[in-house]
């Protein structure tokens, strides 16, 4: 089975290059003959952006490789309970509840064949909602959370309640005066968030918030 993807017309002289079943390449001159060229396969991918710690539930998580000679396409496998496809140099996972820590592979591919595979570990952990630092005087329920989110606060003044994604940019920020809040979250999407809660600058209490 051979493919002929060029050929070319030389003062009368019919050129063409063929690839065979098995990936090789042969340049046939019109009565001369048949010869095999040579073939290189793509070089290891050098490098990796992206997070090495994701968590269940994160959305829209970005991976790339750093440079491959001669790579045409590229073939990535991942870990199970991540999803996504790609056949570029970088690729947008989903990471759902089933994840579990393991490697991404990648290499890259041309008409000669396979490039050697890169791998890299990424560690999957799940999202608690226990607080980073905790504090009496604030209680903040469900979480997870769905469409909204409270907050109950004891003897205050008024505080001021900020909610970033896992890139650290700010989603909500709002100031409080009342004893009981409600926030509304349902315009949020799915995926791991981190809040914190502060009083006149002063951290008071802070953690991560899962949204379903």
């Amino acid at each position: 089975n051979w493919n002929t993807y060029q050929v070319t017309n030389l003062g009368g002289q019919i050129t063409s290059i063929a690839i065979d079943s098995l990936g090789n390449k042969w340049l046939a001159l019109q009565g001369r003959g048949l010869w095999k060229m040579s073939c290189t396969v793509p070089t290891l991918p050098t490098g990796k952006t992206g997070p090495d710690t994701v968590y269940k539930g994160q959305q829209t998580v970005k991976f790339k490789i750093g440079h491959t000679n001669d790579a045409l396409t590229y073939h990535w496998t991942l870990p199970t309970g991540f999803t996504g496809s790609s056949n570029a140099d970088s690729i947008i996972v989903n990471i759902d509840s089933t994840a579990v820590s393991g490697q991404i592979s990648v290499y890259g591919h041309n008409s000669c064949g396979n490039g050697p595979v890169k791998n890299f570990y990424i560690v999957v952990k799940t999202p608690t909602g226990v607080d980073d630092i905790n504090n009496d005087l604030f209680k903040l329920y469900p979480n997870p959370a769905n469409d909204k989110l409270f907050i109950e606060a004891g003897n205050t003044n008024g505080y001021e309640l900020i909610i970033c994604d896992l890139q650290g940019k700010s989603v909500i920020k709002q100031h409080c005066k009342a004893p009981s809040t409600a926030i509304n979250i349902d315009f949020l999407a799915k995926g791991v968030y981190f809040y914190v809660i502060r009083d006149k600058d002063v951290v008071k209490c802070r953690g991560k918030l899962l949204k379903k």
